[in-house]
């Protein structure tokens, strides 16, 4: 047998509903689409729920008066890069389900998500704990995607110029295109403190060939990229080492043809360059 309903009515609103009429407790408006559950001045510090279903998508308090530090965010397409996406099924008990009548066991399939605490050796500022254990607050990897995306187009282009411009020099005067000596460029740039990337020796090459490039010590975050000729990323490597160091491509690794690479640090590209591989 069920409890009974309690109704807490308003003079000016339609009437709350705090009732144990079904297997388990409910809070609800008694009318369809009424009522609030806190308001702007009066909010939840934490509300845990097994799920949440909205008609409207929740908005998120983003004002620019509530916020201060402001500052660009920088190196997000590596860390996007780090981030594992798995699909899992949840471990009903583990959660703190006790019977099968709390919950939906089709729910427990197949879920997509990441794993917190691999979240937590790359984004710690999204991750939290309690005595549930960690928790991922998801909608902060937006602005990272949005980042991310700009960073990667900004490559985009800066290899479509490339490729248009080897072009145009390549219809000029083909045995131009490999004559440049760049180790002046190279000097000045290290001594001005400035990241710089070199050109692949040997090139063309057919069973491994070395790539020098200098970072400044003050870079967070730098990758590695190789693309083909349709511009397709084939290949990335995070560079931990800053100053004077080098990537070794191997050819075992890659398709004969033709192929550019860069290098992405702290969201600014550092050069682009033509590297050949032979059969």
């Amino acid at each position: 047998m069920y409890g009974p309903i309690i109704k807490f009515s308003f003079p000016t609103s339609p009437s709350i509903l705090f009732a144990n009429y079904y297997s388990s407790q409910r809070l609800y408006p008694e009318t369809n689409h009424t009522g609030y559950l806190g308001i702007s001045g009066n909010y939840w510090c934490r509300i845990y729920a097994d799920k949440m279903y909205y008609i409207y998508p929740p908005s998120e308090s983003s004002d620019k008066k509530l916020k201060k530090n402001i500052v660009p965010l920088e190196g997000s397409l590596s860390k996007i890069l780090q981030l594992r996406g798995v699909i899992y099924d949840l471990d009903a008990e583990a959660a703190g389900f006790t019977s099968s009548s709390d919950m939906d066991p089709e729910d427990n399939l197949n879920n997509i998500g990441l794993i917190a605490q691999e979240v937590l050796e790359v984004l710690p500022e999204i991750v939290d704990e309690d005595s549930l254990g960690y928790s991922i607050q998801y909608t902060r990897i937006i602005p990272l995607l949005i980042e991310a995306i700009k960073e990667q187009q900004e490559m985009i282009f800066a290899l479509e110029k490339k490729i248009k411009d080897d072009k145009e020099a390549d219809s000029k005067d083909p045995e131009l295109k490999n004559s440049t000596d760049k180790s002046v460029a190279n000097a000045d740039a290290t001594e001005l403190n400035e990241p710089f990337l070199g050109q692949n020796s040997p090139n063309p090459f057919h069973e491994n060939t070395t790539i020098a490039y200098y970072l400044p010590s003050d870079i967070k975050n730098a990758l590695f990229y190789v693309y083909d000729l349709q511009g397709k990323q084939i290949k990335s490597i995070n560079l931990a080492e800053r100053e004077f160091a080098e990537v070794v491509i191997y050819g075992n690794e890659l398709q004969a043809g033709i192929y550019y690479y860069s290098i992405l640090a702290d969201g600014r590209v550092i050069g682009m360059e033509k590297m050949v591989l032979t059969d």
